[in-house]
């Protein structure tokens, strides 16, 4: 998307990076960045049915920027003089067309199809992935329980990681190769 120009690259990279969710995504001011700090508060949302309102649960969270999203957030920032939003604003965002955009352009690029809050997921379950306690994935993604934090853990297999690995010293003794044997 970058190399492309794409203009929904920004918002690509900050709901993959950050976990928030298309409302919050739209909702999100500079006043609640802090680039020093490397923090977002997550305290608002936009839908078109209901317009500016509190995040799904209703309640506020911190979300902790990477450094490798900084260097965009900073250009972002430059860019976005004249505005109290971080992302820019398109047309099709305003109409919610993002999840039919970025269908077209995964599949432009020969990439499998996925709908816009996958990006969220995929969040959490690189975060699962490499160890990130569940809880604070939790906080993070504003999800106030376990049913719903469960729903990520097993797409991620989070649930069952190193579960087996006290079998990984045991001793195959006596046991041969398996060997294909051809019946005719």
């Amino acid at each position: 998307a970058q190399e492309q120009s794409w203009p929904w690259y920004p918002h690509y990279s900050v709901a993959l990076f950050t976990g928030l969710r298309n409302g919050e995504l739209y909702a999100l001011q500079w006043k609640n960045v802090n680039l020093e700090k490397r923090q977002i508060l997550v305290n608002c949302s936009w839908s078109n049915k209901d317009g500016f309102k509190s995040t799904k649960s209703g309640h506020d969270r911190i979300v902790e920027i990477p450094n490798s999203l900084l260097p965009l957030l900073r250009e972002l920032k430059l860019q976005s003089a004249h505005s109290d939003f971080v992302l820019p604003r398109h047309a099709r965002w305003d109409r919610g067309e993002q999840a039919y955009d970025l269908q077209m352009f995964l599949k432009a690029i020969g990439l499998h199809e996925v709908r816009f809050h996958d990006l969220r997921a995929s969040w959490a379950n690189h975060l699962l992935d490499k160890d990130v306690p569940p809880t604070k994935v939790m906080a993070m993604g504003g999800w106030s329980d376990m049913k719903t934090m469960m729903i990520y853990m097993r797409k991620a297999g989070i649930s069952i990681k190193n579960s087996i690995s006290v079998l990984d010293n045991m001793k195959t003794h006596g046991v041969q190769e398996a060997k294909v044997v051809e019946f005719r």
